[in-house]
C-alpha cells in the first residue's frame, strides 16, 4: 500500500513541474541576484496547526523537497532559474487561508500558491486569488463547487467529488477487498 507521504511527494512534484511548464516566467515576479540567477517565489499555504496539521506539515515538507530537487536539477543543467518558497499556516480554516494568502501576496508578491489543503480553505481564498490573479494549486481540494470557468484555481489531475465513490468502488473491487469501512469528513 502506498503511504500518504509518498502520494503527497508525488502530487507536489507534479504540481511543481506543472508550475514550471505552465509558464512560471509569466505568472511570478522575478528577482535577479548579482549572478544573474532569476528566482521565483512560490507560496505554500497549508494547515501547520490545528486538526489537519499532520497533513499540512507533510505537504509542506514535500513541496520544499520538490523545490530543492528542481533547483538542483536546474543548477546542474546550468539554467539560471531557481525557486524559493514562503510558507504560511492557515490553521485549517477558510479565514486562516485567506489571511495567509493576503500576507504572502503583500509581503512576497507571490503569484503562484501550492495549497490550501481542503475545499473549504480554497473557497476562502478564491475571490482574493481571482481578483489579484494569483494561481492556486490545491493538492487535495475536490469539491465540485470549485469548478468555476476562468478562475485562478487549477486542480491538476483531480476529477472531483462526483467521481470519488465510483473510483473508490472500482479500486476496492479490483483489489479483491471484501470489507470496507469508509470514513469521510
Amino acid at each position: 500500500m502506498v503511504s500518504t507521504k509518498t502520494v503527497a511527494i508525488a502530487v507536489i512534484a507534479l504540481i511543481v513541474g506543472a508550475i514550471a511548464g505552465f509558464g512560471i516566467s509569466y505568472l511570478a515576479k522575478p528577482t535577479t541576484s548579482p549572478s544573474q540567477v532569476t528566482t521565483y517565489t512560490i507560496g505554500v499555504i497549508f494547515p501547520l496547526s490545528g486538526t489537519l496539521a499532520d497533513f499540512g506539515k507533510s505537504f509542506t515538507n514535500s513541496v520544499n523537497l520538490a523545490v530543492q530537487q528542481v533547483n538542483a536539477n536546474l543548477s546542474a543543467a546550468g539554467i539560471p532559474i531557481r525557486f524559493k518558497t514562503v510558507v504560511a499556516d492557515d490553521q485549517g480554516t477558510p479565514q486562516g487561508a485567506l489571511s495567509a494568502l493576503q500576507s504572502e501576496f503583500q509581503s512576497a508578491s507571490v503569484q503562484v500558491v501550492i495549497g490550501p489543503l481542503t475545499s473549504a480553505e480554497v473557497l476562502g481564498v478564491r475571490d482574493y486569488a481571482d481578483s489579484n490573479h494569483i494561481v492556486i494549486l490545491p493538492p487535495a481540494a475536490t469539491a465540485t463547487a470549485l469548478r468555476i470557468p476562468n478562475d485562478y484555481i487549477l486542480r491538476p489531475g483531480q476529477p472531483g467529488d462526483q467521481f470519488e465513490a465510483s473510483a473508490l468502488a472500482q479500486t476496492v473491487i479490483g483489489s479483491g477487498i471484501k470489507y470496507v469501512v469508509y470514513i469521510y469528513r
